[in-house]
């Protein structure tokens, strides 16, 4: 199973986005790493959001997509107004 923690933090003074992303899986502690940095200003969960997304996309350009796959199924959908 692959599991990717995602996180970002704001940095209003230099409006500016810093994300990263840790994949491991059951053989090992870290797979890969990444960090991001984006300009602009947004609010936490779209930054979040932006952290979870390139988390995704990492593991997707390493061949793990079909982990991703079946990680996605299992997460519960919710939708708010």
């Amino acid at each position: 199973m692959v599991k990717i923690n995602c996180d970002a933090g704001l940095s209003i003074g230099s409006l500016k986005i810093k994300a990263g992303a840790i994949i491991h899986d059951d053989s090992s502690p870290v797979v890969v790493s990444e960090t991001w940095t984006w300009s602009g200003c947004y609010p936490p969960d779209v930054a979040e959001a932006m952290s979870i997304f390139s988390g995704i996309q990492l593991a997707i350009q390493l061949g793990m997509a079909n982990s991703i796959a079946h990680l996605l199924a299992k997460l519960p959908l919710t939708i708010h107004d």
